[in-house]
């Protein structure tokens, strides 16, 4: 009997060992309240700029959507500059690196890589060029649509290269939460109850 007790003790510590992570984005969980956040800076509409508890060295601006009641529910991140890299070499290099680390957590992704037909800057060192003037995209989505495992919290994962000029670009990544639809729905009834 005491064999049969102690079995059970050890498997039960066993399964709380290893049960899974709450689904998280840099830290911060799906239903996080504002109050518990570090918000440097109230945007408006239910939008914050955030210090995050696990930041990445890849992005340094966090933004949170949350809503009194359902709390968090976008978490996104805007990435650092990769500046004199006309050919995108630097940032392509930098997606792939965070892309891997995110298949390897949620499974494999959707890539989206597209060169527009007739684009004007089509020439290897105009990639970047291209970002910025929405003649290429490139992307990669997790959802469970696409075959990621993503947790029951998570619907959709989003990284994209994006350009703030011709030779620099940057990464920005979004997680959006489960409770996003209820999230949205009472910030925009927040906002029209001044009509």
């Amino acid at each position: 009997m005491k064999r049969i007790a102690v079995i059970a003790a050890a498997l039960a510590v066993s399964m709380l060992s290893s049960a899974p992570a709450a689904a998280q984005a840099f830290g911060i969980s799906a239903g996080d309240k504002v109050e518990t956040l570090d918000v440097v800076r109230d945007i408006g509409e239910g939008k914050y700029l955030v210090n995050v508890p696990s930041p990445h060295p890849e992005f340094e601006v966090y933004r949170v959507t949350a809503s009194d009641t359902a709390g968090t529910c976008l978490v996104v991140a805007a990435g650092v500059d990769h500046d004199r890299d006309r050919y995108g070499d630097s940032v392509r290099a930098a997606y792939e690196k965070v892309a891997a680390a995110i298949d390897k957590r949620y499974g494999k992704g959707l890539e989206y890589d597209h060169l527009r037909s007739g684009a004007l800057w089509d020439d290897r060192d105009e990639w970047v060029m291209a970002i910025a003037q929405n003649e290429r995209s490139l992307q990669m989505a997790w959802t469970p649509e696409y075959g990621s495992d993503l947790t029951d919290d998570i619907t959709e994962i989003l990284l994209t290269v994006n350009a703030s000029s011709s030779s620099s670009s940057y990464l920005h990544l979004q997680y959006r939460f489960a409770n996003y639809d209820a999230c949205s729905a009472e910030i925009s009834s927040q906002v029209d109850a001044v009509f």
